[in-house]
């Protein structure tokens, strides 16, 4: 009976060890049948899962491959399991993938390998990032401007060299090879020089496009240079006090629609119009100068006109010859004979224009280096002969010209000690000054006054 009892007692004491460990036996158990279980029964496990994509920045509507490769505990049992696929919009299965990306933004693409489990999950995962790239916006500049972001239309001159920026979304790289240009480029930037007036598209494309629609203008100021009609002035014209002159501005291609503000006016002593007026006429009553100005704000575009209203004193040429007949009589004498020398420049190929500028300038010299008529009388006489341009209903851009070669000469003073001309120092002043532009011509294109050597007179 002791024996029997100590028996028992001896194994329940030797069991309640085992019996304590139970629970880590199962759990041992359980830890080493969560790894994969081949169809043969050969345990292993998952050690690596890598995932690749062909392309990680793509543009909207490309397509990417996808592969993930797999490693175990025990190779060659890879092909025991299961791999699929997931992801904004994207399910598969296999080892590869082909998608295609149709909304911009960041996408973790997801691969999960999954064996056959005795006991517990036997899955494991990786991913890959793509960046689905599309143009968000596109902004512009010229000449100097800031960017500027565009507008259903927007204006630049012609001749200018405009930039184009696209700006990708999300941010950063672009796609290799993106965006395309409709113009030369280099990467977010475009650029082009426009020639011609029209109106032109510029378009980038990333998967979407986004064009530019641009409006390549010519602006210019007309006038009514009487008896012409509207004509291209962009300088110096002539008009006579009291009668009424019209300026336009004329865009090429026209523009039907002017955006705030687009021409802004000013002027020197008359009231200007309203902003974005395309056309007004007014007439002044006084000698001297009126600058009328077309400011295009937007486009860092001034366009101005210069009209002088000249002074052709009190008397004509008629009166002259009753008030101070010895005078007139030295002034028909020298402007014959500058009339004769302009006459043999033009018979020797000089151009009207320049030939004229010298007969009056000529004239004046000739006035004015003879001691008996002097500087003063020179100026007198020239300008009542102008005065007589304007009794006869000439033009005010004639007697503009006239009365400034007319005081260029009358500065042109060569005389020997016996108070003889000397005409030759006298031919070639003159001569260095029509070359130098000192002298104003007409130019006959647009009736506009000029140097004569073909610059403008006001920059």
């Amino acid at each position: 009976m002791n024996n029997q009892r100590d028996s028992g007692v001896t194994w329940w004491g030797r069991n309640t060890v085992f019996l304590s460990l139970l629970p880590f036996v199962v759990l041992v158990t359980s830890w080493l049948y969560a790894a994969c279980n081949a169809p043969n029964g050969t345990m292993f496990e998952i050690s690596t899962v890598n995932v690749t994509a062909d392309r990680t920045r793509v543009a909207v509507g490309e397509t990417v491959h996808f592969a993930c490769s797999v490693t175990t505990t025990n190779p060659g049992f890879e092909g025991e399991l299961g791999i699929s696929w997931s992801g904004a919009g994207v399910a598969g299965f296999g080892s590869f993938l082909t998608n295609e990306f149709k909304t911009a933004g960041i996408e973790t693409i997801t691969a999960t390998v999954s064996g056959t489990p005795t006991n517990g999950p036997c899955d494991k995962s990786n991913t890959v990032t793509v960046a689905v790239v599309k143009i968000a916006d596109m902004t512009y500049r010229w000449g100097g401007h800031d960017w500027m972001p565009l507008a259903a239309t927007n204006y630049v001159p012609v001749g200018a060299t405009v930039e184009f920026l696209a700006i990708p979304e999300p941010a950063g790289d672009w796609p290799a090879g993106k965006p395309v240009w409709s113009v030369a480029s280099g990467g977010s930037t475009g650029s082009v020089t426009f020639v011609s007036a029209g109106y032109r598209d510029v378009t980038a494309e990333c998967g979407n496009s986004i064009t530019a629609a641009m409006c390549v203008f010519k602006v210019e100021l007309e006038g009514t240079t009487y008896p012409y009609g509207y004509m291209h002035v962009d300088n110096l014209v002539g008009v006579w006090t009291q009668r009424n002159f019209g300026v336009k501005v004329r865009f090429t291609p026209d523009i039907p629609s002017l955006p705030t503000d687009f021409i802004v006016w000013h002027a020197s002593s008359i009231t200007p119009p309203e902003n974005n007026s395309r056309e007004f006429s007014f007439a002044r009553n006084t000698l001297g100068m009126e600058t009328i100005t077309a400011e295009f704000p937007q486009l860092s575009i001034i366009k101005k006109v210069i009209i002088d209203y000249p002074d052709v004193g009190a008397y004509s040429e008629n009166e002259l010859i009753f008030i101070h007949p010895f005078l007139a009589a030295g002034a028909a004498y020298y402007g014959l004979a500058a009339q004769n020398y302009a006459e043999t420049l033009v018979t020797g190929g000089m151009e009207d224009s320049h030939a004229n500028a010298i007969q009056h300038s000529y004239w004046a010299s000739l006035m004015a280096s003879d001691p008996t008529i002097g500087p003063t009388y020179s100026i007198w006489v020239t300008t009542a002969h102008e005065h007589m341009n304007f009794d006869d209903g000439g033009l005010a851009h004639d007697t503009v010209m006239d009365l400034h070669n007319n005081y260029v000469g009358s500065t042109v003073i060569h005389t020997d000690p016996s108070g003889m001309l000397q005409v030759g120092l006298i031919q070639t002043d003159l001569a260095a000054k029509l070359t130098a532009g000192d002298l104003w011509i007409i130019n006959d294109a647009d009736q506009m006054v000029i140097k004569s050597n073909g610059n403008k007179i006001f920059p």
